[in-house]
């Protein structure tokens, strides 16, 4: 499976990046807005995990690009999410999307991606 993450904090990215490329996944691991957007328009990933205080600080140039409206056919796992979050106010929610509340480890996002 090819999975983007987007997670500014370099600990968990990194950790959680190679437990799933021991489990046989294409990752790519991102911590900056720039990034993110580039491997939204360039590449297509089956999965996005995507952590949600990531997202929040770098949602006014997200808005701007569009880029929650581009991930509506992509799978998102939100990690570390707020109670009652349930998806990105912009987009519409996939059938496959997954919510998991803070803190959130690398062990439960490989199981809630199975």
């Amino acid at each position: 499976m090819k999975i983007l993450i987007l997670d500014d904090a370099r600990t968990r990215r990194n950790e959680l990046a190679d437990k799933l490329r021991k489990k046989r996944n294409d990752v790519t691991s991102i911590y900056g807005s720039n990034d993110f957007i580039d491997a939204v328009e360039k590449s297509k990933c089956d999965f996005l995990v995507l952590d949600v205080e990531s997202w929040r600080r770098g949602k006014p140039i997200y808005e701007r690009f569009g880029i929650a409206k581009k991930l509506e056919k992509t799978p998102i796992l939100f990690c570390n999410a707020p109670v009652n979050f349930s998806s990105l106010g912009e987009r519409s929610k996939h059938p496959k999307d997954r919510v998991l509340a803070t803190p959130t480890e690398a062990d439960a996002v490989i199981a809630a991606l199975q």
